[in-house]
């Protein structure tokens, strides 16, 4: 399940601040939650605009690539205004100055979880009569790439995924001059430059 153009357009146009940088992360970045939770200062290049990381639940995998990603200038935008203005850590914490997603287990040994950007989602998809999952945000934007000719070759970049095939796993250096392109391709796709 993938969200239309439209769709998107529509949540962007009704979110909050916070919550359109949650939503462009996920179409910019293909990041999760997790991802976004996890995204911390010193990932950022603040200046140039780009995220230079590895997906959180694979990060201990010495396979899976490290992802240099050009940020749209919208998500930029958002990402410095919302930024955390700890020199170190989470890039973006919740109004307690906690993390964004959080996974506990309770003394009486019952699995707690607080994710505040599948909140923010819920909240402003029935605002909006959007039914379709938060994750089908990254989904929509991989689909889109594998779907243009130009750009099926970064799809797993864009995912963070471990190359698959022996092509893929004898490249000295990701594609990610390709992968900027793409990302470019993306932006022009959802028309972000119409959204205020």
């Amino acid at each position: 399940m993938v969200f239309t153009k439209e769709e998107i357009n529509t949540l962007l146009k009704a979110a909050t601040n916070r919550t359109a940088l949650y939503l462009l992360l996920m179409l910019n970045c293909g990041m999760t939650q997790k991802d976004i939770s996890d995204l911390k200062v010193e990932e950022v290049d603040w200046n140039q605009g780009r995220i230079t990381r590895k997906r959180s639940k694979t990060s201990h995998h010495e396979n899976v690539p490290t992802v240099n990603y050009l940020l749209w200038p919208e998500t930029f935008q958002l990402l410095k205004q919302e930024r955390s203005n700890k020199p170190k850590g989470p890039a973006l914490l919740n109004s307690n100055g906690t993390t964004l997603c959080i996974e506990t287990i309770t003394s009486n040994g019952k699995y707690k979880k607080s994710d505040n950007i599948k909140n923010a989602y819920d909240r402003l998809r029935k605002k909006v009569s959007i039914t379709k999952p938060l994750k089908s945000l990254k989904k929509t934007s991989a689909t889109l790439l594998r779907g243009n000719e130009n750009f099926q070759g970064v799809k797993g970049l864009f995912l963070g995924h471990a190359p698959q095939s022996m092509s893929e796993k004898h490249y000295t250096q990701a594609p990610e001059r390709l992968l900027d392109k793409g990302l470019e391709w993306l932006r022009t796709y959802y028309d972000l430059a119409c959204i205020d």
